[in-house]
């Protein structure tokens, strides 16, 4: 085992660890999950890029980058990828429709608060947002604005 304070050991001792384990950086103790919620929530392409790049097994990176990619059928297949590596846990199912939401993507959101109903059949935010989203457009889109504020 590699002991010690000085850069070296630090490098060495990080460089060890698997990918899974480690943080970003050696010099830093963010790990990869927590730098792809930061770069989802700053949502701008080459951060959501960069964050596929660190972390590609996160359930929502590839939600955010679907809203990126300007082929329609490009961006289709990463929506359909992105849906279907979802994890059966409705409060990451119900971000993923929130991504969506924020994108105007209604029949994503629709797909990914369906998901969180199969995870949790009784989750109740999933319920009140299945329901907003079965609503007439015009009420719907009232509605989540009223909700963002």
């Amino acid at each position: 085992l590699i002991t010690g304070t000085n850069e070296w050991n630090r490098l060495a001792a990080w460089a060890l660890l698997s990918t899974s384990q480690r943080s970003v950086s050696p010099l830093d103790s963010t790990t990869p999950a927590q730098w792809a919620d930061k770069a989802i929530e700053v949502n701008t392409e080459n951060d959501i890029r960069a964050a596929l790049a660190v972390s590609p097994s996160h359930p929502l990176v590839r939600v955010a980058l679907s809203g990126f990619i300007d082929d329609t059928g490009q961006a289709v297949w990463m929506k359909a990828r992105a849906l279907k590596l979802l994890p059966a846990d409705a409060d990451v199912c119900l971000r993923a429709a929130e991504i969506f939401m924020v994108r105007k993507d209604w029949a994503g959101a629709k797909e990914a608060v369906d998901y969180a109903l199969k995870a949790a059949p009784d989750h109740v935010k999933a319920k009140e947002l299945r329901k907003l989203l079965d609503s007439p457009a015009d009420k719907a889109l009232d509605s989540a604005r009223e909700g963002s504020n």
